[in-house]
């Protein structure tokens, strides 16, 4: 059964997490903003290991950033869709 009671998702997670809620808000912001300059950028991605954050690449065409793993997918299908089929 779910609580009929609204749960404040901020402060759920700072609780979970021992952070702050103005640090969680601050992250949730902080990854809004990075989707959206994702979906705006101009493509294809170009993506290059960041110097200061481990297992984060960075977009060399728009500065957003992912992990290394989504990265290496979206590459992967980057070099997928420029095969010839036969």
């Amino acid at each position: 059964m779910v609580d009929e009671k609204r749960t404040n998702g901020i402060e759920f997670l700072s609780k979970l997490s021992g952070l702050s809620e103005e640090d969680v808000r601050q992250i949730a912001e902080d990854a809004k903003a990075n989707v959206k300059t994702m979906r705006e950028c101009p493509k294809p991605h170009d993506f290059h290991d960041s110097l200061t954050t481990k297992n984060q690449m960075v977009c060399r065409t728009c500065g957003s950033w992912t992990n290394s793993y989504n990265a290496r997918w979206y590459m992967e299908g980057l070099e997928d869709g420029r095969r010839e089929t036969p």
